[in-house]
């Protein structure tokens, strides 16, 4: 006779075995979108999983100040919601009359509210060495494109995430 107690230890062997398979397989959850960084001449460079409301940041040297610049994305839908911009002084191109606060370090951060783009287009430098950060991978952006302009966009594509493995699409 199978009681109630040995009812419930038999479906957490059973979830345990199937967590388990996941795990050992590497295969846990899928990305709903990926992060795409394209040349001028339209070869992809960067095919980079991701979901939505992941954060993907772009950080670089303004050519001008010579101070790092950090511009922070999140993933919403296929598009980029900019939460922040974060840099170290007043310069060109730096948004001088908007809501500006100091973050702990002493640098100023800029959370625009409807900043939502389809595309970052970016033609890096050897000044600027754009890093382009997506989830915890990080590409150098003027290493990868040979100092070609590139695109960045997000198309909806699932792709499995791996854990405890080399994900064959990280680069």
């Amino acid at each position: 006779m199978v009681t109630r107690q040995s009812a419930v230890v038999g479906v957490g062997v059973f979830l345990f075995f199937i967590i388990a398979i996941g795990v050992s397989t590497g295969v846990v959850s899928y990305a709903t979108h990926t992060v795409v960084v394209e040349s001028s001449s339209g070869k992809t460079l960067i095919e980079q999983p991701a979901t939505d409301g992941e954060t993907v940041e772009l950080a670089y040297t303004h050519s001008v100040e010579r101070t790092l610049v950090t511009e922070r994305y999140e993933i919403e839908n296929q598009a980029f919601r900019q939460s922040a911009m974060i840099f170290s002084s007043f310069g060109a191109g730096f948004p001088s009359e908007a809501a500006v606060d100091r973050t702990d370090d002493g640098r100023f951060i800029y959370e625009p509210q409807a900043v939502v783009l389809d595309s970052l287009y970016i033609s890096s430098g050897p000044i600027a060495n754009h890093e382009l950060r997506i989830g915890v991978q990080t590409y150098e952006l003027y290493d990868i494109s040979d100092g070609d302009a590139v695109r960045v966009y997000v198309v909806e594509r699932s792709t499995p995430i791996t854990v405890g493995r080399n994900n064959a699409n990280s680069r």
